[in-house]
């Protein structure tokens, strides 16, 4: 039973030589296509070098961006975003409503001095209502 299995053994590795034998003489015979597959991995371990570093980056950035993300979820709704321009608009309204009112009284005020100092002008070239 040894010898059987020897045999067995001796031709298994006869066909490992063999098969070994025929992909190096294929190597020696096309060594253009060893050079594209060895370019075809440096690029690859390339791309795998500089997708580590991409990822390596954007885990440091979320670290960063962990405090701005709390901050936002603090922030109001978009729909409740447009509650404080309404309330801008709104309060703009009132100003120019202020505003124009005052201009108004100023204007009125000047108006009145104006026609006092015209009227105080009069009475006095007048000696008073008979002219």
């Amino acid at each position: 039973m040894v010898g059987v299995q020897s045999t067995g053994a001796v031709k298994a590795g006869t066909a490992v030589v063999l098969i070994l034998n025929s992909k190096v003489q294929y190597c020696v015979d096309h060594p253009e296509e060893i050079c594209r597959l060895a370019k075809a991995k440096a690029q690859v371990s390339e791309v795998k070098r500089v997708t580590m570093e991409d990822m390596e980056k954007v885990l440091d950035r979320g670290e960063e961006f962990e405090p701005l993300v709390d901050k936002k979820e603090n922030l109001p709704s978009p729909v409740s975003n447009l509650l404080p321009a309404q309330d801008f608009r709104q309060q703009g309204n009132e100003m120019r409503r202020k505003l124009w009112l005052h201009n108004v009284k100023v204007k009125l005020i000047v108006l009145g001095m104006v026609v006092a100092l015209i009227l105080i002008i009069v009475l006095s070239i007048c000696h008073g209502f008979m002219c």
